[in-house]
Formats: structure tokens, C-alpha cells, sequence
């Protein structure tokens, strides 16, 4: 479709329709998805299962939502099978969360520095204290992870503002890429510095001190998850591996689970829990019940991350039937737009076929200047017709003076006898040609203009100056009469017919409002 600004639509909403489209053959070649392994050519075309365009289905006379036959989806939240559309979702759904994920990058930055940067600054007077104790690799362990962790949200911070703040940055995608990386790092980095420091944490909170070290030193910064308004397949992948990092790589490698077993926990009771505690009196059940109390804070992380996984997965649905929904609007839009530019379009072949060039487009023109000062929103005005037009411009009129006229009248000799002893389809059949052939040799020269075909009469005019859009205005008069239904009023008129006429006053309450005289 060619995107031709029609005045039937806002300025606001063609400006929407046409960044749309301006956007769509670039959306067609990207290839960036959430997840990196779906992002590849590869994996891309193996998922692409369908080519549904929103346009096909504006077929007939489907004009509702219940007749849009919604493009196809995967079950495990791998989005549509057609993924250019897929492509169009995630632009759309970074467009959406722009303000949702800058806060989300800034609640980060916050969180990092509470508790994790605050409390190695309170404590490094205690470290300072004591030098040998902690070496230097004990600040690098700790102080590095922040800075890097700050670093990656920050940028990640401006380069999403830059990416939607620049108006060439035409797809957005890019924003979810920025996200996936900075997350991802931020893994990695945490997981370092929890690897470093989980068994220290057993010294300072007894056993099962790195249960609370990662449940709340760790993985409170990914409860943002929740309303940064993420893709399901982004989501998962990072609480997945979040959970896989904190609770199952790290802590088997290094022993963090053998020291919660029963016979572990029961035996570091015994060290210190007095005498008379009653653990020292069934120390067994004693055992299994503190190592539940200790992966209790594991227990909840992982039911919030079920339940982040879950929101994720509820809300990428309702965003994708928005999107499905807005996708809707847009085609029918933009074929509401067609059918008004083209029922606009056959109006005006209308009036072009009854007046000269010149005086049907002064028509139009003062019947669109008109029609922009009332309030009444464009798409739901009525269209031009020779009413409309007889209400709106034809109040005021022009009466312009040709000094070099033809008038050509045609009449066939002996049609009226033809048409009696003729059958009448054969008397039409020959007028059809007859007036056809007649057309052709007037579309050869600009100068004449066709006034009308009464039976088997034809007139032709020439010299009224039909082939130049400017016509000379100081040979222009106007001309006012009384009508009816107007006290005062002037009327358009073209005169051309003759080399000059008199307007008669008499004549003023008749239907053209004057009369010629040769």
C-alpha cells in the first residue's frame, strides 16, 4: 500500500499508521529474540512456521475482531510461529516497557548499593584492622563483583535511554539484547563473589549461613523481574539460571549442601546447644528438623521464582493479545482508510464529469476548507456529494468571460426512425460505440471539454481554457443573487459557452440562477 496522507484521518493517527509502516521492512530482517539461541538463523528458520499477515485477513467483509483469525503460537512460550511477527511483538513490547525497564535498571543500581556496597564500606575498617587476615585478594573478591555489577547497569541504563531517545534507532529489539547481556553478567558477576564468600558467611550465621548469604544478599536485586514487563523466554532464562547458579552449581561444588545434612546439623547442635536443650534428648529428629529450617530461605527463593515465572508467562500473554488486538485496529484502519480515500475518489470523478476541470476543483477546494473548520472528526463525516457540495460551495460563484468559443452539437440523421424499427439493445449498442469513439478523439486534445450527451445528441466545446489550472483571475467576476432559502448568495458559473452573456436578474430564482444570451 502506498503510504499517501489522506485528510480523512488525524494528524495524530496517521502519524502512528505511518511509523508502522515505515518500520515494518526493517522488523522483516532482524533476526534479535530473547533468548541468544533463538536468535539464531538456524533455530529461527526451524521455528518459522507460518507467514501470517494481518492484511490477508481483511478479506470480504470482515470488519470485527471475531472474524481476524489470530496468528498461530507455540506452547511453551516460544511466541508465534511466524517470527517476523514475532520480531514486531518484541519491538512493540520494548516501545511499551521503556519507562518500566529504565526503572528497573535504576532499582539495581540502588541495590547494589544497599546492602552489598554499604556494608563492605562499614566493614572495611574491621578489615583494615588487621591486614594479614585479609589479603588483598579478599578485596578483590568482594569490591570488583560491585564495580562491575555497576557498571553494567549504568551503561546498560544510558544505552537504553540512547537507543530510545534516537529516532534512527527505528527498532527497539535491541533494548531486550542490552537487558539479556547486563542480566546475564550480573550472574556471573554475583556468582564469583558468592562462590568467594559462602563459607565465611557459615562463620558469621553458624551453619547455614550461605542459605541466607544468597537468598537475601543475592537474589533480592531479581525480584525487579516482576514489573520490568520482560518477554516469558527472557524471564525464564535468567531466574532458570539464577537459581541454577546460586542454589545448585556453586553450592554442590563447593559443599554447601553436605554441611545442611541431618548428621551434619546434629552434630554441630550438640557443639552449641546446652545441655539442656532437648535436642540432646532425640538429636536424630533434631537434625532433620533444623536442616528444614535452614533451606527453608532456599524453599521460598525457588517458590518466588516459580511464581515470577508464572506472572511472566500470564502477563507475556495478555501483551501479546494487546499486541494481537492493536495489530487488528491497524489493518482495519488502514482499510477503512482505502475504502474512504477511494469513496472519496469516485465523488470527485463525479463532480470532474459534470463541471469543467477548473470549476470542479474550486469545488472541492472550498468544500475541503469547509469541512476543516467544523469540529466533527473527519472519519465520521459524510462524504462529498452533489448535496453536500450544493450546501457547502456552491454559494459562491465565478463567472468567467472566454473570447474564443466552438460549441459542436452532434445529431444522427434518421435515430428516431432507427430507434422505432430497432431492437432497443442494438440502438444502445450503437450509441455505446458511437459516443465511445467520440471520447477517444477527445481525450487526444486538452482544449476540448465534453458537456453532456442528451440521446443521441452530442456537445462539444472548445476554447473554455480547460487544459491550464490557473486561469486568468482579472477576467473573473463575480455575480450575486437572491435565493429562496438565502438572503443573500453568489453562484458559480461558467460561461464559456458563448463570447459574452449578460446575466439577466429576472432569471436569478430559476435553476442555474441566470441566463445566456448570444
Amino acid at each position: 500500500r502506498q503510504t499517501t496522507r489522506a485528510p480523512c484521518l488525524t494528524g495524530g493517527a496517521w502519524a502512528l499508521l505511518a511509523n508502522e509502516r515505515e518500520r515494518e521492512p526493517e522488523r522483516q530482517d532482524r533476526g534479535a529474540m530473547a533468548f541468544f539461541t533463538l536468535g539464531l538463523p538456524s533455530v529461527k528458520r526451524a521455528l518459522h512456521n507460518e507467514d501470517y499477515t494481518f492484511e490477508d485477513q481483511l478479506t470480504g467483509s470482515k470488519d470485527s475482531f471475531d472474524t481476524f483469525a489470530n496468528p498461530q503460537r507455540y506452547w511453551l512460550g516460544l511466541g508465534f510461529k511466524d517470527r517476523k511477527l514475532e520480531d514486531e511483538y518484541l519491538d512493540d513490547l520494548a516501545r511499551d516497557s521503556r519507562q518500566l525497564t529504565l526503572l528497573g535498571f535504576a532499582t539495581l543500581i540502588l541495590l547494589q548499593v544497599f546492602p552489598g556496597l554499604i556494608f563492605m564500606i562499614v566493614s572495611l575498617p574491621v578489615f583494615l584492622s588487621d591486614g594479614q587476615y585479609y589479603p588483598m585478594s579478599f578485596y578483590f573478591d568482594n569490591f570488583v563483583p560491585i564495580a562491575i555489577n555497576f557498571l553494567l547497569f549504568i551503561s546498560s541504563l544510558v544505552a537504553i535511554a540512547v537507543v530510545h531517545a534516537r529516532p534512527s534507532a527505528r527498532s527497539k529489539v535491541i533494548v531486550l539484547n542490552i537487558t539479556e547481556v547486563a542480566l546475564l553478567g550480573f550472574i556471573l558477576s554475583d556468582g564469583y563473589r558468592f562462590a568467594k564468600a559462602e563459607a565465611n558467611f557459615d562463620g558469621y550465621f553458624n551453619l547455614g549461613g550461605w542459605v541466607v548469604l544468597a537468598a537475601f544478599g543475592f537474589l533480592c536485586s531479581y525480584l525487579v523481574l516482576f514489573f520490568m514487563n520482560l518477554p516469558f523466554t527472557l524471564v525464564f532464562e535468567i531466574v532458570f539460571l539464577a537459581a541454577l547458579t546460586f542454589f545448585a552449581i556453586i553450592p554442590v561444588v563447593m559443599g554447601s549442601w553436605s554441611r545442611l545434612s541431618p548428621a551434619n546439623v546434629a552434630f554441630h547442635l550438640e557443639e552449641v546447644v546446652p545441655p539442656e536443650m532437648f535436642c540432646h534428648k532425640n538429636s536424630e529428629n533434631c537434625g532433620k528438623m533444623y536442616s528444614f529450617v535452614f533451606i527453608g530461605p532456599v524453599v521460598i527463593m525457588l517458590l518466588i521464582g516459580v511464581v515470577m515465572v508464572l506472572s511472566s508467562f500470564v502477563g507475556d500473554r495478555q501483551n501479546r493479545n494487546a499486541f494481537v488486538n492493536k495489530k487488528i485496529i491497524r489493518a482495519l484502519t488502514w482499510e477503512k482508510e482505502e475504502s474512504l480515500l477511494k469513496l472519496k475518489k469516485d465523488h470527485e470523478d463525479i463532480i470532474y464529469s459534470i463541471f469543467p476541470k477548473v470549476v470542479a476543483q474550486d469545488l472541492i477546494e472550498k468544500q475541503t476548507r469547509n469541512r476543516k473548520n467544523q469540529s466533527v472528526p473527519s472519519l465520521i463525516r459524510r462524504p462529498s456529494t452533489l448535496r453536500n457540495l450544493s450546501n457547502d460551495a456552491l454559494g459562491r460563484t465565478m463567472a468567467r468571460m472566454h473570447q474564443h468559443v466552438t460549441v459542436v452539437f452532434t445529431d444522427i440523421v434518421g435515430f428516431t426512425e432507427m430507434s422505432q424499427s430497432c431492437p432497443p439493445y442494438e440502438v444502445m449498442h450503437f450509441l455505446h460505440i458511437l459516443f465511445v469513439e467520440f471520447d477517444r478523439l477527445l481525450d487526444r486534445d486538452a482544449h476540448l471539454w465534453k458537456v453532456e450527451t442528451v440521446g443521441d445528441a452530442f456537445m462539444v466545446a472548445s476554447g473554455l481554457g480547460m487544459s491550464f489550472d490557473d486561469t486568468n483571475k482579472e477576467d473573473t467576476m463575480l455575480v450575486e443573487y437572491l435565493s429562496p432559502t438565502r438572503s443573500s448568495a453568489t453562484m458559480e458559473i461558467s460561461s464559456g459557452m458563448f463570447n459574452s452573456f449578460p446575466i439577466s436578474e429576472e432569471s436569478t430564482s430559476s435553476g442555474l440562477g441566470a441566463s445566456l444570451l448570444d
